[in-house]
């Protein structure tokens, strides 16, 4: 059969982590080893693919020539005036700023501070002091720099007064000091123009009664006026986005309220360094989100008509009295453009899954040329040729997974996609809130990607997460959806739906078992009630079901071989089983019992023996985890990796071929987990048997001092946070990142 699973995000996994303090897994974030160089296949698992993720934040240009661009946990170097990218080494943060072509520093994650001063040859961990996350710094000469940010750890209580800083380095970085601040304050933007600068951030003064924040929280700018010996604090209004191209002139995005819920968004102006702002309304932008001006007069600005709107660039030429609309980013890049620079001629967007480049003023924007890719559907057709949708594009390898190119725009930005040979394959998604209406769509391609068909379109199932993608043959297939079945028996062309209605309220799992027998695990709305399997025999017109307490995952490989596993909870501690059938659901028989603590993320079988588990064991500091094969129908595993990152997506063409896809957005953290480098693992024999040392190195944190050369092995102790760092995050919503796209 031919199979993906899409995103699968319930409720029944919240379990393994609940009431666990994740402060300590923010070690867990890394384990970057240099690109591998294609070789003979080796035996067991091989990692064969390996680079940063396409989330960019900070951007600089010591010159029209070089510049240097943060991208997941890789640092990017272009010494073409940005028209491509290099990998220059793995290093991860939220920010860069050099002070000239050799002097320049990194800012990351809990405090993380690096130094460079040949270019970048090399770069220096330093002591910042501090276990913030920095999301800002601002380098002024050799030996000076600012740094900013707000947030600590992972953690499921609230740190109250919350966590700030505002670093200070006047001898190039081997001391950092924590300057004095305003009390329960914190800063997230940093700039400087010769002595005078700004911090931008807000401020929450204590309730007196209980001496806790109490969501009163104020804009906060400090200014100074002699390089930071003295700072004056100011309430600028609700602005973000800080710009100045001198001393006195300076913009910033805001909005401005009539009332509490009737607010427009406006550039604020000041023409006295930051002590007066003046707002400038724009007409019909819902959303600012990007500003870079080039002198008091010429300047640009990103922003959306309305939610789902194209992102449009402006521009003005009068200091932001009045603005000009010019080209729309390319709709495939749509996300968040996070910042805008001017270099030379050239504009530069970037953002998450943003990296374009205007040579006209904004009206035309092309991609840059870069190695930063992020898998959101994978799909292998036999030992060679797969398909994986990067950032709107998509992309074919066929040399297993070692190589990648685009063969034309994905027909939805971040669609899923199964291919059931090498030129016939369907994508689909969700499409939420266009013109106020939700909507799925599926598409047909049978010249490998390179054009492709609308062959459904439906508004019956709103925009839902998608579980399975899967065909028995060339002619039936369903797509499982999170609120009901869509299927087809003619290859795609038309679509028979099957919504939700007594079959349950909401999948979480599903299998196809042959061209009219399918498996689902059904969520019901109403708390405390069990799990139903159900089971279709007639392609989803009729279901039957049955209550199975602790019921998480099912998996079948033909009508009458399948499995399910349950996980249930006892004095706090889960325990996982697994049962099998071998008359299609007649009989089950318990046939695995796992370790106490372990969750399965991820079940898959090839056929009635050979089969995977992608496991996770937690504790209160830290989590393993595990790939393990059996070939006996799941009566006994055998480990095969073992490691703390190997969260991911596992999928076989057959017993021997598989890969095991590492998926960045599917690690513990905020949002989802920190980005950092999207690494796919290959085997040609099924991942051989165990082996004693994981082939990327585990963690190792660097010493405070210790230089790292480009293209080193040395491993990172921090990553990026994209989107905002929240403060208080349960550990029931972390360990909900359940993904089981599988094949």
């Amino acid at each position: 059969m031919h199979k993906t699973r899409g995103e699968n995000l319930h409720a029944g996994v919240f379990g393994p982590l609940r009431g666990l303090s994740l402060a300590g897994l923010l070690l867990l974030i890394v384990g970057l080893l240099t690109t591998p160089t294609r070789a003979d296949a080796s035996s067991g698992w091989e990692l064969i693919f390996d680079r940063p993720t396409p989330t960019f934040n900070g951007i600089d240009f010591v010159s029209e020539r070089e510049g240097w661009m943060t991208a997941g946990a890789g640092l990017l170097h272009t010494t073409d005036g940005g028209a491509t990218w290099q990998e220059a080494t793995k290093l991860s943060g939220t920010d860069v700023d050099f002070a000239d072509a050799n002097n320049g520093w990194l800012v990351g994650l809990s405090g993380a501070i690096y130094g460079t001063t040949d270019g970048g040859e090399t770069w220096e961990a330093q002591d910042s002091g501090t276990d913030v996350h920095l999301s800002d710094v601002a380098a002024i000469s050799a030996n000076e720099a600012w740094a900013v940010g707000t947030g600590i750890g992972f953690s499921d209580a609230i740190v109250y007064p919350f966590p700030g800083a505002l670093l200070h380095t006047t001898d190039g970085g081997r001391t950092w000091a924590d300057v004095d601040r305003p009390a329960d304050s914190w800063f997230r933007e940093v700039e400087f123009v010769g002595q005078n600068g700004w911090a931008l951030g807000s401020v929450c003064p204590p309730d007196p009664d209980s001496g806790y924040c109490r969501g009163d929280v104020h804009p906060l700018l400090l200014r100074t006026t002699d390089g930071g010996a003295t700072w004056f604090e100011s309430d600028p209004g609700d602005i973000s986005h800080l710009v100045f191209v001198d001393a006195n002139n300076g913009w910033a995005a805001g909005r401005e309220c009539a009332t509490f819920d009737v607010c427009s968004t406006v550039v604020y102006r000041t023409s006295d360094g930051g002590l007066t702002w003046l707002p400038w309304p724009l007409p019909a932008l819902d959303n600012l989100q990007a500003l870079a001006f080039r002198d008091a007069q010429q300047g640009w600005l990103l922003g959306q008509d309305c939610f789902s709107c194209p992102v449009q660039a402006w521009s003005t030429a009068d200091g932001g009295v009045t603005w000009q609309r010019r080209g729309s980013l390319p709709q495939v890049q749509q996300g968040y453009a996070r910042t805008l620079v001017i270099s030379g001629d050239s504009l530069f967007a970037v953002g998450r899954e943003i990296a374009l480049r205007s040579t006209d003023g904004g009206d035309s924007w092309v991609p840059v040329e870069h190695p930063a890719m992020s898998f959101t559907s994978l799909s292998f057709v036999d030992r060679s040729v797969g398909y994986a949708i990067s950032a709107g594009q998509v992309l074919r390898s066929d040399d297993a997974g070692w190589t990648w190119t685009s063969v034309g725009p994905a027909p939805v930005s971040r669609s899923q996609v199964l291919f059931i040979d090498r030129n016939v394959g369907f994508a689909a998604s969700g499409v939420c809130c266009e013109n106020d209406v939700s909507r799925f769509e599926i598409y047909r391609t049978s010249d490998g990607a390179s054009t492709w068909q609308r062959v459904h379109d439906t508004t019956a199932f709103g925009a839902p997460d998608i579980y399975d993608i899967e065909f028995a043959d060339d002619s039936d297939g369903w797509f499982a959806l999170s609120s009901g079945f869509v299927f087809t028996e003619d290859g795609g062309s038309t679509w028979r739906e099957e919504p939700l209605r007594t079959l349950g309220d909401r999948i979480i799992d599903a299998d196809l078992a042959g061209a009219q027998h399918a498996w689902a695990v059904v969520q019901p709305s109403t708390f405390g009630e069990p799990n139903r399997l159900g089971h279709t025999t007639d392609g989803g017109r009729t279901w039957e079901t049955t209550e199975v307490e602790g019921l998480d995952q099912v998996e079948f490989v033909d009508g009458d071989h399948g499995w399910y596993q349950t996980r249930i909870w006892n004095d706090g501690l889960s325990q996982v089983k697994i049962y099998a059938t071998e008359d299609g659901g007649a009989a089950w028989e318990l046939v695995s019992t796992r370790p106490r603590l372990a969750y399965i993320r991820e079940m898959t079988f090839v056929d009635a023996v050979n089969g995977w588990l992608n496991e996770s064991r937690c504790d209160a500091l830290s989590c393993t985890y595990e790939v393990l094969h059996t070939g006996d129908g799941g009566r006994t595993w055998t480990s095969q990796l073992s490691g703390e990152l190997l969260t991911g997506d596992l999928q076989f063409v057959d017993a021997m071929n598989g890969w095991l896809w590492l998926d960045p957005r599917r690690g513990i953290g905020i949002g989802g987990g920190p980005i950092n480098r999207t690494q796919l693992y290959h085997t040609t024999d099924g991942g051989g048997g165990p082996i004693s040392v994981f082939p990327t190195p585990t963690i190792q944190l660097p010493k405070v001092g210790a230089a790292l050369p480009n293209g080193g092995s040395n491993l990172l102790p921090f990553a990026l946070v994209v989107g905002g760092l929240a403060l208080s995050l349960s550990a029931a919503g972390l360990a909900a990142a359940r993904y089981a796209r599988r094949r």
